[in-house]
């Protein structure tokens, strides 16, 4: 070992460190609670939005809402998009009454007319 100038003691060799082992059911162990923590988490998300959905369901017509569902469903299937998506529509609709649907704008059939 070797001191700093503040006092601290450094390893200079590999064979001065404690090595340290965990069983390999602890680590299995803990990979399966991580894995259940995880899916829990998916599950409560899931469950949000669809809570939100089926609050905008009752909100809007069922046209608006086979509109809905197909917008929805060019987000990723995470329940984490599912719930910005119908949290922000079911503001929408609260707000204004409407659900926030993007209509384009309808094509020119004739050419605008220009000078020269």
């Amino acid at each position: 070992m070797k001191r700093r100038a503040n006092g601290q003691s450094v390893l200079l060799f590999a064979e001065q460190i404690e090595l340290r082992t965990v069983p390999a059911s602890q680590w299995i162990e803990s990979a399966q609670h991580d894995g259940e923590e995880s899916l829990q988490r998916d599950h409560d998300t899931a469950m949000h939005a669809t809570m939100l959905r089926d609050e905008v369901r009752r909100l809007v017509s069922p046209e608006d809402y086979t509109v809905l569902v197909a917008a929805r469903e060019r987000f990723a299937a995470s329940g984490s998009y599912g719930i910005y998506f119908w949290q922000k529509q079911l503001t929408h609709v609260r707000e204004f009454g409407r659900p926030d649907i993007f209509t384009p704008s309808p094509c020119l059939t004739a050419r605008l007319p220009f000078p020269g």
